[in-house]
């Protein structure tokens, strides 16, 4: 009954848990991954000071977070759940929440709800093939630092990004943006921008690119960019820039102290 930690990674034969399970409310960290064969959760509700769940190639399809339950929860990891489609709209009562990572599941969307998670820091989509669009209020993760998309199929950040006052990574590799994003260019905290393998991304950087102040990795490659503004050289922090097979960019402007990586064959 005094059970903290329980560790149950890698049990492939694990199909069903017992309802006894509630019973350990001392439950701080619980570890489901690869359960492959678990297709339900427990009930978590008594386990009031839950803070990691850990459920990630599981084959769960749902997980529902009641009002007033799992309100010490900080970290949730739903990776490779293949049969997860849809985050439930009741993620809003994980109100501790910080860490959320649905790398690889079938999610096609975001719930509206995903805007009351205030203190998240850390949200991460990567290879979440069917997702195609961020709800307009991700802006409202005042308190997130990193962000990755990639693999995804986004086309566009919705406006409100601008407000991710905190952000500081942003991965966006292999989707499918067509043009900068001129919403990221008052985030003075972002210090890297992956938007390599991104064949859709063309034209010519923002000028306004000198106000990323803290940025200190840009990662372009594989891009169809035409070309960078004059103003990349105010960007005093800069220390990496990767533009190999960048082939539609002909010439550079002057840039700072910085290592280019520039290979077109």
């Amino acid at each position: 009954m005094k059970l903290e930690r329980l560790f149950l990674e890698g049990c492939s034969r694990l199909a069903v848990i017992d309802r006894s399970f509630g019973n350990l409310k001392k439950l701080v960290s619980l570890n489901l991954k690869g359960c492959s064969l678990l297709r339900e959760l427990p009930d978590l509700g008594p386990m009031r000071g839950l803070k990691e769940l850990v459920i990630d190639g599981t084959s769960i399809s749902q997980i529902d977070f009641r009002e007033g339950f799992m309100k010490k929860l900080k970290i949730l990891s739903a990776c490779d759940c293949k049969h997860l489609t849809k985050i439930s709209d009741s993620i809003r009562n994980l109100k501790s929440l910080k860490y959320l990572t649905l790398d690889g599941t079938t999610i096609q969307t975001l719930q509206k709800s995903i805007e009351s998670l205030e203190k998240l820091i850390t949200l991460s989509l990567k290879n979440c093939t069917k997702l195609t669009h961020l709800p307009e209020g991700i802006g409202k993760l005042t308190s997130l630092q990193f962000l990755d998309l990639s693999y995804t199929e986004i086309q566009k950040l919705p406006p409100s990004v601008n407000k991710l006052k905190a952000l500081k990574v942003l991965r966006m590799r292999h989707t499918f943006i067509e043009e900068f994003p001129e919403d990221i260019l008052n985030l003075e905290q972002l210090e890297d921008i992956d938007f390599s393998l991104c064949g859709s991304l063309k034209g010519t950087i923002h000028y306004d690119i000198w106000r990323l102040s803290s940025l200190a990795i840009l990662n372009l490659s594989r891009t169809k960019i035409s070309g960078l503004p004059p103003s990349i050289s105010r960007l005093s922090r800069l220390e990496r820039l990767d533009i190999s097979r960048c082939r539609k960019l002909q010439s550079l402007p002057e840039l700072p102290s910085v290592s280019i990586i520039r290979d077109d064959n």
